[in-house]
């Protein structure tokens, strides 16, 4: 199967960095896909939450909603 374009690339380093637990690897995959081919994105709390549902509880531990 050939990608069609919507892929992002996640560097090995993160995916083999033992420190990230399930749920902020999956923040930093979701914040690189944001981030698109720049090395930086700045989205809120609320467009986190709001692109993936699930991160609304890792979230709640260190923001106050």
């Amino acid at each position: 199967m050939k990608p069609n374009g919507n892929f992002t690339i996640i560097p090995n380093e993160f995916i083999n960095d033992s420190r990230l637990d399930v749920y902020e690897f999956r923040i930093l995959c979701y914040l690189m896909k944001l981030s698109g081919c720049n090395s930086s994105c700045y989205p809120s709390y609320e467009t986190i939450i709001a692109g993936k549902r699930c991160f609304q509880y890792r979230l709640s531990f260190h923001h106050p909603f």
